[in-house]
């Protein structure tokens, strides 16, 4: 979804070729941080592995608890407020990135600097699919933790193709111009596009 948020966002912000290479140092530090994030919480998950039973099927909210107890409250408040800002940034970029992706489809009036009466049907989407997704987040008993892998699964179904189509469409003269992949390039990109596309396939055959 990111590659789909990535493109409209620029395309909503008005970026032209002249903020590439500032747009460039926007990705980049994002590439990191989100990193540095993510091993911050495997290991904060690594320090509780071993001392809780059954810790790959705790909820959000038995997680939360689970740090206060083991590592003090102010551990569990600084999770539980990681927690809640990567699903909320979630719960805003994925259902952007959905609604840019059927508002393009569909030939609609697509951005966030129109008013609400400029593009009803964007915002529509954009709307819809917030609310659905709280509402199938609030199903009593349902296995959150299996919809997340089941759309990581997805994902990685999806990846494939899209890394693919993505490498090709850079390669198009007409449509890239001077910002058509050059050799080295193609080959960097290759080599990614193929490590992501074994670790989706590795990442499906797992959780099968």
């Amino acid at each position: 979804w990111m590659i789909f948020f990535q493109g409209n966002a620029c395309i909503d912000k008005g970026i032209v070729k002249d903020h590439i290479r500032l747009g460039r140092i926007d990705t980049t530090i994002g590439c990191i941080v989100q990193v540095v994030i993510a091993a911050c919480v495997i290991i904060s998950g690594a320090a509780l592995f071993g001392q809780v039973n059954n810790i790959e099927t705790l909820g959000p909210a038995q997680l939360i608890l689970t740090f206060s107890s083991h590592m003090g409250r102010t551990a569990g408040i600084l999770f539980g407020i990681g927690l809640f800002n990567a699903g909320f940034m979630a719960a805003i970029t994925i259902s952007l990135s959905t609604t840019w992706c059927v508002s393009e489809a569909f030939g609609w009036k697509q951005s966030l600097n129109s008013k609400l009466s400029e593009a009803p049907k964007f915002y529509g989407v954009y709307i819809g699919s917030v609310v659905i997704a709280a509402c199938i987040v609030l199903i009593p008993n349902l296995h959150l933790n299996y919809i997340t892998l089941l759309t990581q699964v997805i994902s990685g179904f999806l990846m494939a193709p899209i890394l693919i189509f993505l490498v090709m469409l850079t390669n198009k003269k007409e449509l890239m111009g001077e910002y058509k992949n050059n050799l080295f390039i193609n080959i960097r990109a290759c080599i990614v596009a193929a490590i992501l596309i074994v670790m989706a396939v590795l990442l499906i055959f797992n959780s099968i």
